[in-house]
Formats: structure tokens, C-alpha cells, sequence
């Protein structure tokens, strides 16, 4: 069911390339064994959430990362990756009325997770291969943090997510889904 939908993304970049490689094939050899089971490695969405005018992003003070962050999660069973990254940008923000922006995802990526605890549970060290969806929502929707995940929710201006984020290596990863959204001309209003 995975394959199916990454089959349809396309990249320039390289390393996404490879990363996205990787990720099929794992999808392929753990069939049966994609969720947070699997302690080494599972499959993870994100959401990034964009104005109508592409100017400011959703995003949550993440607890674990004590950083600003786009929302995600884990996928939970019998569900797409749109279904999985639609409903963590729902439980984590608030947000209700998502319009995706492409019928694909918007990014990949092989993210690594260090050490650390979560309701008084150690969580080893692992990999989340991160899919990642974008939206557009209207700003004016009401907002509420999950406290037992992030401790706000803010519509940030794109031009200062490089002061506000302190996950520094996430900033990559962020300008690239920045740019392939501004090259979408047809969600500008």
C-alpha cells in the first residue's frame, strides 16, 4: 500500500533519491513490521501546514526537541500515509479543515531519533523514514496544543523559522519543502 503511493513522488535532489531507495526497500523486507514495533527503523508522516498566501507555517513547540517543529507522528493501523499525516496535524494542532496540495507527498527523509523518554517509558535510539505531506489551511481556524506532546501551537512567518527553530539539521529539510511549495503556483492566491 506504501509503495503504491511513493511510486508517484519524484525528486531532483540526490540524497532524497537515496533516502527515498532506502525507504521502498525496507518497505518491501518489513512488510509486516512498519509501525513503532519495529525498534530500529518504522514508517513516520509529516504535515506541513502553509497559509493561503505561503507566508506562515503551522507549527508546534515540540517537548521531546524543545524546538519549533512541524507535526507528525506514527501511522496507526489501516491507515494511507495522507489518512496518517492528515489526522496527526488534526490531534496535535487542532486544525480541522486541511486542503492538500499536491497528490503526492511533498518530501522524504531518514531521520534519526536519539535516546529518550516518553510517559516515563525509555525509547531507544532509532530511524523514522519520514513522508511528508503538505496543506493549506486558513489561519483563522482555531488552535490548541496536545500538551502531552507540544507545549503550543503558532502560525510562524516562513522568513523567521531559521531565528526559531533550534533543530538546527530540520532547517534543511524545511527551506526544501519551502521552496517546492512556492514553485506550486496554481495554491497561490
Amino acid at each position: 500500500m506504501f509503495l503504491k503511493e511513493l511510486e508517484k513522488f519524484v525528486s531532483e535532489d540526490e540524497f532524497e533519491v537515496k533516502e527515498l531507495q532506502i525507504i521502498k526497500k525496507f518497505i518491501k523486507e518489513n512488510p509486516d513490521n512498519l509501525t513503532r514495533n519495529n525498534e530500529i527503523a518504522h514508517i513516520t508522516v509529516s504535515a506541513w501546514i502553509t497559509n493561503s498566501s505561503l507566508d506562515k507555517v503551522l507549527m508546534i513547540y515540540h517537548n521531546i526537541y524543545d524546538s519549533w517543529s512541524w507535526p507528525g507522528g506514527h501511522l496507526d493501523d489501516n491507515e494511507n500515509l495522507v489518512q496518517a499525516a492528515r489526522r496527526e496535524a488534526r490531534e496535535e494542532t487542532g486544525i480541522e479543515n486541511l486542503k492538500l496540495l499536491t497528490d503526492t507527498c511533498i518530501s522524504v527523509e531518514i531521520l534519526p531519533v536519539q535516546a529518550h523518554c516518553k510517559n516515563n517509558k525509555i525509547v531507544p535510539a532509532h530511524l523514522h523514514l519520514n513522508i511528508s505531506y503538505a496543506f493549506m489551511a486558513d489561519e483563522k481556524q482555531s488552535i490548541r496544543p496536545k500538551l502531552d506532546e507540544n507545549k503550543a501551537v503558532k502560525w510562524l512567518m516562513i522568513n523567521e523559522i531559521d531565528k526559531l527553530v533550534t533543530e538546527k539539521n530540520m532547517l534543511f529539510i524545511y527551506h526544501k519543502i519551502i521552496k517546492r511549495i512556492s514553485n506550486l503556483d496554481k495554491y497561490k492566491r
